[in-house]
């Protein structure tokens, strides 16, 4: 795989992946089949990468780079070699070079007319300081198949993997919405969980519930911030609930804990989780279908990604993570 400098990484999709998704099927990894019929790196590709890098003690980034490729690349290789073990006849290896004869007696010959004893090839033997960790992998039929060795840590060094924190995407809009918002938010959600971010909520009706049922839909977490001490109200499809108990001042919890924000439709909550987003700053802000702000003179304010399509609202909260 020749990525020359490049990454593959969540949200990606094209031949590369589909490269990517073949590689890591002949070694035994499993890739949903929607991703590779469409040829995204999506969640599962991402999962099946890193537990190749963990099998070859690589850190679990997830991400393809062109380390991650050229261990790719060598393991197809020693998968398609057969394993020989080579006897030893008379002390030499077939067809090699003689062997050195022990240092207190000579090599036993084979008395005249008498067959050969054959003698296994031993594994050479490793210092007690590189004692290898087998680091379990996932076969295809979803048991554990024997894990590569990884490499012994260098002196002072840590052996735990680094990890790479989620993304975490807020979905702001109303309770109140119409179908056309429900079917943005639902669509929303799926994509998100497609390309592996978290999703943040208000945990409630509208569009809280529809990208809450459109994540979980397609296998992804999604965190519902709800402004009370109990879940009345809440989404069934939340895979967790955060009460809070600052009413609508949860909103400032929500967009404080993303790293992008999509705002889906228009209501007055709506518009204040739009302000502290670009009060807040750094983040990327796109609106669906929702309100337009603009200045005393009638232009837009600037900062503000208006898209028409949840393709391209995923893409834009995507792209700080690209």
């Amino acid at each position: 795989m020749r990525l020359q400098g490049r990454q593959l990484r969540a949200g990606m999709a094209g031949d590369d992946i589909a490269a990517l998704h073949e590689d890591l099927d002949r070694l035994g990894y499993v890739i949903p089949q929607s991703e590779r019929g469409d040829q995204i790196f999506g969640v599962g590709t991402a999962a099946a990468v890193a537990q190749f890098q963990r099998a070859h003690g690589l850190w679990d980034t997830a991400v393809v780079d062109p380390h991650t490729a050229g261990m790719l690349d060598r393991a197809i290789e020693e998968a398609s070699l057969p394993t020989v073990s080579v006897p030893v006849v008379d002390g030499s290896p077939a067809g090699g070079r003689a062997a050195p004869p022990a240092a207190d007696r000579e090599p036993a010959r084979p008395a005249p007319g008498e067959e050969p004893t054959l003698l296994p090839v031993q594994e050479p033997t490793r210092a007690p300081t590189e004692e290898p960790t087998l680091v379990p992998a996932v076969g295809a039929n979803g048991g554990h198949r024997p894990g590569r060795t990884a490499t012994p840590a260098e002196p002072g060094r840590s052996t735990e993997p680094e990890r790479t924190p989620p993304f975490q995407v807020a979905v702001c809009g109303p309770a109140d919405c119409t179908d056309a918002e429900r079917g943005y938010a639902y669509r929303v959600g799926q994509l998100l969980a497609r390309d592996g971010a978290v999703v943040l909520c208000g945990g409630g009706a509208g569009v809280m519930a529809a990208v809450a049922a459109g994540t979980r839909s397609n296998g992804g977490l999604v965190l519902g911030i709800l402004p009370g001490t109990d879940r009345d109200g809440a989404s069934a499809d939340l895979s967790a609930a955060v009460l809070t108990d600052l009413g609508e001042a949860r909103n400032a919890v929500i967009v404080a804990s993303a790293d992008a924000v999509i705002v889906i439709g228009g209501s007055w909550g709506t518009l204040s989780e739009l302000a502290l987003a670009k009060r807040r700053g750094g983040i990327p802000v796109v609106s669906l279908g929702g309100w337009r702000v603009v200045d005393a003179d009638g232009a837009p304010v600037p900062g503000i990604d208006h898209v028409d399509t949840p393709e391209a609202a995923v893409a834009r909260a995507l792209a700080a993570r690209r």
